[in-house]
């Protein structure tokens, strides 16, 4: 009996307490529970109370739900971006002669594969790792290697196609500012792309440096992750335009002898031309567009850039699904993007599988060269990197995601988180340049069989003006905060004051009714007879 009566003060006590801290609380609901009303009113507004607090539980879960894990939204920038303060795209460009006849003819070699001497049955299996023709490739015996010696011959066979240049109205020799490089179209030539010294790391020991007529600038006055850097000349690199329009554009101007032209090593005849960031190397083979022969085509560019807040450094790249240059160090490129990453997952697939790498990849000198007698190897490997860069929302891969497993964490590559890319708008019309030239009085050889093949590319920017996006947070702290706050505040009347009445009345006016009144509940305003 003693023992009920006991825990019925205890109750008292409680109940005590509990009304004096609802007659102060801002929070809705709780003075009706605690003050003297009837016991259904009271159940009323305890269910009324906890069914409020539980919506808001569950939506404000939800809201955090959404910022741990889409943290990030894309969307667009609040001002227009001049062209002046973006780079003019990197101009690469591949012939699909190889070599010139006289150097040698890959048709009649093929044709005539038994009767050719040795040193032309060498350049042929080197003319195969860069012909897509197949239909007689079995004749020519496989080698599993290539030595050094492709380099040599490719560079001696090159033909001499770029005609005349001109960058924003000024006439400059090609051979200045173009650089060879080797790519998955065999030798190629690139305009404002980083100098090799820049572009590669120690690490690639199988990049030649440029020709000594190719001037080889510095890009110290720009960066891939902030561009260009206050107060630098308009005269930087890599180069900029000044402003849109044809009148400031690259024009080059092509010639090819028509005796050069072989269809034996592919079907169509011209050049393949790639527009990418100067940071990144060229994948031809995948991205590009044609310039056939006898055809005048001119490139409108319109940039498409994407830019990260300086705010989501501190996430994790999981999160915000891209790197930073400080995020990452790649093996053979000094900058990081996401198609220089997919390359040296290539490389260590192909090692992997193949034991050698393709002749365009980076390298130390050490890793031997892929020969035709690996085509089927490579291929391999090809088909293998075209899935594991899917999604996993495709379920019909997804066996085969999972057996490649490995492969996939070795080609983690998430985009840039500042990245400019160029949409083109092509036109395309006959060019006759002999005629033109014979309208002003200069004699030239006739396009005919024994005659030139000529072609020109003009490339310039579409507009002055460009609006990017913008990546950056969905929520920061504060805001997250601020919703949460708006959120209790709405269902429950819960803010920051509520929180610290509550700490107070667990804490310091227990203490303080202790040393006030001897108990932990403090003064009754009425008998403990009289409570409802």
């Amino acid at each position: 009996m003693a023992e009920i009566k006991s825990r019925e003060r205890k109750f008292s006590h409680f109940k005590i307490y509990f009304r004096e801290y609802s007659d102060y609380t801002g929070i809705h609901g709780l003075k009706f529970i605690g003050e003297r009303r009837s016991l259904c009113e009271k159940i009323i507004w305890t269910i009324v109370f906890f069914m409020s607090l539980t919506i808001c539980i569950l939506i404000v879960y939800e809201v955090f739900k959404k910022w741990h894990k889409s943290p990030v939204v894309v969307n667009f920038a609040t001002e227009q971006v001049n062209i002046f303060d973006i780079t003019f795209p990197a101009v690469t460009i591949c012939p699909e002669t190889k070599v010139y006849s006289d150097y040698f003819n890959f048709s009649y070699s093929l044709m005539n594969v038994n009767e050719t001497t040795p040193e032309q049955l060498k350049k042929l299996q080197y003319m195969s790792l860069l012909c897509d023709s197949n239909v007689l490739l079995d004749r020519i015996p496989k080698n599993n290697f290539t030595d050094e010696d492709f380099y040599t011959f490719l560079k001696t066979g090159a033909p001499n196609f770029l005609r005349k240049c001109s960058w924003m109205g000024r006439d400059i020799p090609c051979e200045q500012i173009f650089q060879p490089l080797y790519t998955d179209e065999g030798l190629c030539v690139t305009f404002n792309m980083l100098s090799k010294r820049e572009m590669f790391t120690d690490k690639a020991e199988n990049i030649d440096p440029p020709p000594q007529s190719y001037i080889d600038r510095s890009s110290a006055g720009w960066s891939a992750d902030h561009g260009y850097h206050a107060g630098v000349s308009s005269d930087t690199y890599p180069r900029r335009a000044l402003l849109s329009g044809s009148t400031n554009a690259l024009e080059v101007s092509f010639a090819l002898n028509n005796t050069d032209v072989d269809y034996g090593c592919t079907h169509f005849q011209g050049y393949k031309v790639v527009l990418h960031n100067p940071i990144r190397f060229p994948t031809i083979s995948t991205h590009y567009f044609r310039i056939p022969l006898k055809k005048s085509v001119m490139v409108a560019i319109t940039p498409s850039m994407i830019l990260t807040s300086e705010d989501l450094r501190d996430y994790n790249t999981e999160k915000r699904n891209c790197y930073f240059q400080s995020d990452t160090k790649l093996t053979y490129f000094s900058n990081y993007s996401q198609i220089n990453c997919q390359m040296e997952c290539d490389i260590k697939m192909t090692i992997d599988r193949c034991q050698c790498v393709e002749y365009y990849m980076p390298r130390n000198k050490s890793m031997p060269i892929c020969g035709i007698g690996k085509m089927e190897c490579l291929q391999q490997v090809s088909h293998i990197r075209s899935y594991i860069y899917l999604p996993q929302v495709y379920i019909h891969n997804h066996m085969y995601r999972k057996k490649h497993h490995a492969d996939q964490g070795l080609c983690h590559c998430p985009p840039m988180c500042n990245n400019m890319d160029y949409n083109v708008e092509i036109t395309e019309s006959d060019y006759d340049w002999p005629r033109k030239m014979k309208a002003i009085g200069i004699d030239v050889v006739q396009e005919d069989e024994e005659g030139l093949a000529t072609s020109e590319l003009q490339i310039y920017f579409k507009q002055n003006m460009f609006i990017p996006q913008q990546r950056s947070e969905m929520y920061g702290t504060f805001e997250f905060l601020a919703n949460v706050g708006g959120l209790l505040g709405l269902f429950v009347g819960f803010s920051l004051i509520s929180m610290i009445e509550l700490v107070y009345f667990l804490s310091l006016r227990i203490i303080c009714n202790l040393n006030l009144y001897n108990n932990w509940y403090g003064k009754p305003k009425s008998p403990i007879m009289n409570l409802a």
